[in-house]
This record gives structure tokens, sequence and C-alpha cells, in this order.
């Protein structure tokens, strides 16, 4: 969460807190209650959760004494939810069984049904898909008895659901098709929404990236107009993989630029992903300076979450667009930044990587009594760790090297340790470079 999405969490629960002194001043007890449930949502939002139970709690217990069943339905659901967002998902399970009692304790199978779809799809979060199947079938047999199209299109979904993790794609696509229908037979476009999203992203996951995305297009337009800008983020991030794995330049451009202006506020994850195809787009495309300022911006993003790993793996990309530019100085700073944090965190395959870079970096710059001390740490690491493309590559090098230096010798030596490494790693195509390096070598 971004300091700025964090401030502006807490400036509505002010907010809130506000509204609710006033409604108690009027006692008006149902507005209270629905006010008590923002609140505790709210307090969820900004990590204050016992003080957000105890939001939930008393309107709940408000509306338990103004005998407002569906007023106390809805104060249990939201705090259902708010365990769910947080992945409490025993509590949210609990909080569920509570609806569902109520349901039992008025005779409201509609309640019932909804209280079972949602322990089920609990359930399944859980990782407990045999007992998540069978809340659904308990539930889906309640719709049907009742009739009630809107929550079989609700139980349908979840099936579908529930088919993507096993996972089978097919019946998965078969279930959102039905809910589908049924979404449009009733007219609820905001459901019609969400399962074309599924669909689109069973045709990503499928690799039909052509037919993902005016699904996807489709998508985003109607959460643009509904004004979601979560689901809005969502789908502009499917959007720029699908016409990332397509090589479209334009649209990826089209969709990740305003995607990441958005969820730089308070969807770190998707800000990645949508940065990183921007930076492999801007190379595609030869716009390196571009690439490089988005490497560097990727950084800062990573800094600033506190995530090292993307923040050396953000360094390793910039320093390889540095080296691409034949700008060596700023690859060597680069590299030797990103090897201090991999070193720092114990990142050792990063590390191995890194010193053969760095080896390499020097060597271009004609430093090679420099150089050599680093592809020799490098192969010692790549042996250690089992490596064999970094040690034959590292080899390589290290015989270039030698070659530069005029020490045939040593040279050879070197280049036939490569064919070894990649000969017993079955490199073929590896191995057949350093054949031909052996073969330069002998020729000189």
């Amino acid at each position: 969460m971004s300091q700025q999405s964090l401030k502006s969490k807490r400036e509505y629960l002010e907010q809130l807190l506000q509204e609710l002194d006033g409604l108690r001043e009027k006692g008006d007890k149902k507005a209270i209650c629905t006010a008590l449930t923002d609140l505790g949502l709210a307090h969820f939002n900004v990590r204050n959760y016992v003080k957000g139970t105890e939001a939930f709690e008393e309107a709940v217990q408000i509306a338990r004494e103004l005998k407002d069943l569906d007023l106390q339905v809805h104060s249990l659901g939201m705090h259902t939810l708010a365990f769910q967002t947080i992945s409490r998902l025993p509590d949210a399970f609990n909080k569920a069984d509570e609806i569902r009692e109520l349901g039992i304790e008025h005779n409201r199978p509609e309640i019932i049904c909804d209280a079972v779809t949602n322990q089920g799809q609990i359930l399944l979060e859980s990782g407990d898909q045999l007992r998540s199947l069978e809340k659904l079938e308990e539930a889906r047999g309640i719709a049907y008895e009742l009739g009630d199209k809107r929550r079989q299109m609700n139980v349908i979904g979840a099936y579908g659901q529930h088919s993507l993790t096993v996972p089978d794609l097919g019946q998965a696509e078969v279930y959102f098709d039905k809910a589908l229908a049924l979404a449009q037979e009733l007219g609820d476009e905001q459901a019609e929404n969400g399962y074309l999203g599924n669909r689109g992203m069973i045709y990503e996951w499928r690799g039909e990236f052509g037919k993902a995305a005016p699904i996807f297009e489709k998508v985003l337009g109607f959460v643009q107009e509904d004004g979601d800008e979560k689901a809005e983020i969502q789908a502009m991030r499917h959007l720029t993989k699908v016409y990332n794995k397509l090589e479209n330049n334009e649209k990826v451009l089209e969709y990740a630029l305003p995607g990441l202006e958005l969820a730089k506020e308070g969807d770190v994850e998707s800000a990645f992903i949508l940065i990183e195809a921007l930076i492999m787009t801007y190379y595609r495309m030869g716009e390196l300076e571009k690439a490089q300022a988005s490497t560097e911006e990727a950084i800062e993003m990573a800094r600033s979450s506190n995530d090292r790993r993307r923040e050396i793996r953000f360094l390793i990309s910039l320093g390889e667009a540095f080296l691409a530019a034949d700008d060596l100085e700023k690859a060597l700073t680069t590299y030797e930044k990103a090897l201090a944090g991999a070193k720092h965190i114990n990142q050792d395959n990063d590390v191995a990587y890194l010193t053969g870079r760095i080896g390499f970096t020097l060597a271009e710059l004609g430093k090679l009594d420099d150089a050599i001390p680093f592809h020799e740490e490098a192969i010692d690491m790549a042996q250690d760790g089992r490596m064999p493309s970094l040690e034959g590559q590292q080899l390589s090098m290290l015989s270039m090297a030698y070659l530069e230096k005029s020490d045939k010798e040593k040279a050879l030596d070197y280049a036939s340790k490569a064919v070894d490494v990649y000969k017993s790693a079955k490199l073929f195509e590896e191995f057949e470079t350093a054949q031909a390096l052996v073969a330069e070598i002998n020729a000189a």
C-alpha cells in the first residue's frame, strides 16, 4: 500500500467517524448501524482490525435490537468480506456461518443459500476443494429449489472458480458461459462483465491472446463507465499482458501507461507487472532511452516498497540496457550496485551472474587484468551452485581474455573446459560455440 493510498484511506476513516458522531446525536439507529458497518471496513482498510471488529459487532447488535434481519445479515456479510480481504479465512467462514444460522432460525432459504455459497468460496480460497464442492452442491440445491436465477447464477459462477483450481479450463468455461447467459437474462451488467472477464482469463491462460483481447477491452469499457478503479487496473493489466504476448507495441503502450499511473496509488503488484511490460516493449521498439528511464523508475518503485529482490532484478536489467547502449562505465556502476544488494540478501545465483557481468564489462573496457579475477570467481560460484550455463560462459570469457593477452595455452585450456561443461550439460548450441572458439584459438 502506497503512502498516498494509506493517507487517503485514513482521511476517509476520519470522515466516517465525524459522520457517525453526527448520527449518534440524531439517534437514527438504522443509519448508525449502516455507518458502523462502513466504519468497520474502513478500519480494516488501514489495518485497525480490533477497532474494525468492534464497529462490526456494534452494528450487528443494533440491527438485532431493531429486529432488522436484513440489516443484521448485511453487517455480518461485510465483516465476512473484511476477513476475506486480509485472508483470515477461518474467521470469514465463521461469520458466514452466523449468517447461515440466522437464515435457518428465520426460515429464510435465500439467506442460507447466499451464506453457503460464500462458505464454498472461502473454502476454495483456503485450498479445501472437497469441502468447497460440498458447500456449492448444497447451495445449488437450494437455489434451484427456490427457482431463483440470480442465486443459480452466483453458484454456477462459483463452480467455475472451483474448476479453475482443479484445474479444468474446459469445465470452467462451461460454467462461466452458463453464468454469463443467466446474467444477460437478468440484465445484470456488472455480473455479465465479471463472467466475461473470467472467460477472457481462460483464453489468456490457454494462450489464445487474440480471443482474450477484445473481451478485456469490453470489460475495460464497462468498469471505466462504472467508475471502478480497482477493476480498471486489472483490466488494463490483462490487456497489457495479452498485447505484450501479441507483440502489439502500440496497444501495450495504450493500456500500460495509464494503467501504471492508476496502479501506483495502491496496487503495487500490478504496477510492477505493467512497468515490466513497458520496459520490454520499449526494448522491442528500439527505444533504449525510454527503456532505461522506465527501468530506473521501476528501481525506485522497488526501493519505495522495500522489495530488494525486485530492485536487484531491475538493476540487472538497467545494467544490460547500458551495456547494449555501449555505455560501459554506467553498466559497470549499475552491476556493482546490484552485486552489493544481492550479497546483502544472499541471492547466490544473482551474485554469481553479476560477478561474471562485471568481469565481462571490465574486459570490454580493456581492463583484462581486472576482469580475470571476476571471471575466475564467477566460475567457482557457478560450480558450487551447479549452473553449467554460467560456468561455461565464464570459462569462454576467460579464454577470450587470455587470447587477447596472447596467452594461447591458457586460452585453449579454458575453452576446452567450456566445451566439456556444455557437453556434460547437453547444452548443444553453446557446445558448438565453444568448439568454434577452440578452433579459432588453434588457428591463431
